[in-house]
């Protein structure tokens, strides 16, 4: 691909891991090197969503139109919890 023009390579970060991911940019560094090219990464997340973790008590939490939010952060292994 890099012989037949690749100048951009998106990395879809909604799969894999970190470790997944370094390996690919690393290979298209050593690509550069290589073959002399700048071809560019671009880190293509999932959108919106929120990622906080887990939840106390592990049960989804259903937010109704108009009602509010608070979300604290903790030292403890159940990172975020919600309040109203």
């Amino acid at each position: 691909m890099v012989r037949a023009g690749m100048d951009v390579v998106r990395l879809n970060f909604s799969h894999g891991s970190h470790t997944d991911h370094l390996k690919r940019i690393r290979h298209v560094r050593e690509l550069n090197k290589k073959f002399h090219k700048n071809i560019k990464i671009v880190g293509d997340l999932e959108g919106h969503r929120v990622r906080i973790g887990r939840m106390k008590g592990g049960k989804p939490l259903e937010v109704k139109k108009g009602q509010v939010v608070r979300f604290v952060a903790s030292m403890l292994p159940v990172a975020l919890y919600h309040s109203f």
